[in-house]
């Protein structure tokens, strides 16, 4: 979902000595929309490497392993647990039965370069090589994503009504997606019973952000939709790629090409019919710096009624620490770096999620990534 901002010093250190175009910029209001209107200048691929072995159990008990990305803290500042790096968190303090969800490590995204705006590097969508690792937002077109026919028997829709009726899961009727944040990835949650979660995050606007050439401070934003699918596979709560054939889900037998440690792809999406509903997330604030959302009475985000976060209620203070870019790798073809952020999570509207997962509420994310500088040592820009 929102690693895809990793590029944005990179891009910064091989073009800071070079002439590129000036005028582009970042559109807020849009979120990328209708984002750099000049032809790209290079692009930069990145991989996502893995993180932590463990994001911790519901409400971060057992804790997470290292290495961390940041920590929740107490009113007063003492630390109440640490955040694993390559971990999405969610949720207030009610959440307690939800652990946080590894990232899937082994995903490819491409970014474009589009040139500079004062004393930034201007970085914004890409079609990449295509749905693996583009970067673009989500068509204008719409249709169910549930299974459902839709209004024409071939799932076109205009709103969920229109994909099972007033009933239909929120989310059903979706823009449809040309890009994705990496393979589905899997969640399970220790309950009983048992369960599990497939969730398939696909772009819903495209990525774009700015990096101070001066400061090398980066800021990037993107909207990613984290549609949910029930799949009461406790051992794999996705469909995998085994072999290069899919093991389950909408596709099952049918070809794929396996990504990460988790095994999971594109290719192998849950079945249809087990979607049920969709987080629309909206990251306006990645940084390789520290952030923080603060909150005395706990109460994070907009609408939120339960105080704190990730099933911790006394939690007053969600700190995300990023690391910059590994000036060494500058020396090589490939550099790492690790972004993140807190933010906020509407509700679904569906009653039972947002009361299971304390929505309204707040968020975490931190992604560990590798930078290909290849393309761009190929256009001839200087380091």
């Amino acid at each position: 979902m929102p690693a895809i901002a990793v590029a944005l010093v990179t891009v910064a250190a091989v073009i800071v000595a070079s002439a590129v175009p000036a005028g582009a910029q970042c559109d807020p209001g849009g979120l990328c929309a209708t984002l750099l209107p000049l032809p790209p200048l290079g692009r930069v691929p990145i991989t996502i490497a893995p993180g932590t072995q463990s994001c911790g159990g519901p409400a971060l008990t057992p804790p997470p392993a290292a290495p961390f990305a940041g920590e929740l803290d107490a009113a007063g500042g003492a630390e109440l647990a640490d955040l694993g790096r390559g971990c999405l968190y969610f949720g207030s303090g009610v959440n307690t039965f939800i652990p946080g969800g590894r990232l899937p490590d082994g995903a490819k995204l491409v970014l474009n370069v589009a040139g500079l705006n004062g004393l930034s590097a201007v970085i914004g969508p890409s079609a990449g090589s295509g749905p693996y690792d583009c970067t673009l937002p989500a068509d204008t077109t719409r249709h169910c994503i549930n299974g459902s026919t839709g209004t024409d028997g071939a799932g076109a829709c205009a709103t969920d009504a229109d994909c099972g009726g007033v009933g239909s899961a929120p989310g059903s009727c979706a823009r449809d997606a040309r890009c994705f944040f990496g393979p589905p990835l899997p969640i399970s949650v220790p309950s009983f019973p048992p369960a599990s979660t497939c969730v398939v995050n696909a772009f819903q606007d495209g990525a774009c952000g700015e990096l101070n050439l001066l400061t090398r401070a980066v800021s990037f934003k993107t909207g990613v939709s984290s549609r949910a699918y029930s799949t009461a596979n406790v051992e794999s709560p996705c469909p995998r790629c085994i072999g290069n054939v899919c093991q389950g889900g909408e596709n099952d037998g049918g070809a794929c090409t396996p990504i990460g440690s988790a095994r999971t792809s594109i290719d192998c999406p849950p079945l249809d019919a087990a979607f049920v509903g969709a987080l629309s997330v909206t990251i306006d604030s990645g940084t390789t710096g520290t952030r923080s959302l603060n909150a005395a009475d706990g109460l994070f985000c907009a609408g939120q009624t339960s105080p704190g976060a990730f099933g911790r209620p006394d939690a007053r203070a969600i700190v995300t620490r990023g690391s910059p870019l590994d000036l060494l790798g500058l020396l090589t073809s490939e550099a790492a770096m690790t972004v993140a952020s807190p933010f906020c999570i509407p509700a679904t509207g569906a009653p039972l999620i947002d009361l299971v997962g304390g929505l309204p509420g707040p968020g975490a994310f931190s992604v560990s990534t590798r930078v290909d500088l290849a393309d761009l040592l190929r256009l001839g820009l200087p380091l």
